[in-house]
């Protein structure tokens, strides 16, 4: 029987190591394919706003989420956007040089909606430097640029610098 084994052992072991080939390669295509998708899903996620030029009122039909800081006052700004058809928006807080604005109501923004931010208690801003930070539904946190536009017929808002958000990384708890 041990003859048998040494005159035949090739022919066993050569389909095995094929097998085991075979396997890791499928192995390494299956995480190389799921990496891919997962890259996927989170760039068709990921929320894309646009500044949404509007000269008239606001509709009640559109959403308005109402930032404020620690304060008493009743000077505010707003701009106007447009999460485009890409990912579900969900804003954390703007921060600007000198304050952090949380959200007062409802922060989420659907597909292709037009929505409102109106930060309220801005006394005391420089108005040099606004930034708007949000995560998609994976938890992937965003950083949008934005800055504050001062026209000469007297109408102020926020308008962002860039559509793309910049990669901040997974979501912290929010604690204010």
């Amino acid at each position: 029987m041990l003859d048998w084994i040494k005159e035949n052992g090739n022919l066993f072991i050569a389909p095995l190591v094929g097998i085991l080939g075979t396997m890791l390669g499928i192995w390494i295509s299956s995480q190389i394919e799921n990496k891919r998708r997962k890259k996927e899903s989170v760039d068709k996620a990921k929320p894309i706003i646009i500044n949404h030029f509007d000269d008239s009122p606001i509709r009640s039909s559109s959403a308005t989420i109402v930032f404020e800081s620690v304060g008493e006052c009743s000077r505010t700004i707003t701009g106007v956007f447009k999460n485009i058809d890409n990912g579900i928006l969900h804003l954390d807080y703007i921060e600007t040089e000198r304050k952090k604005y949380y959200p007062s109501n409802c922060s989420t923004v659907d597909k292709n909606t037009v929505f409102y931010i109106e930060l309220k208690n801005i006394t005391g801003e420089t108005c040099k430097r606004c930034d708007i930070y949000c995560h998609d539904i994976f938890g992937n946190m965003y950083l949008y640029r934005a800055q504050f536009s001062f026209n000469v017929d007297g109408k102020s808002e926020i308008v962002i610098q860039d559509s793309i958000p910049l990669p901040k990384g997974k979501k912290k708890s929010k604690t204010k």
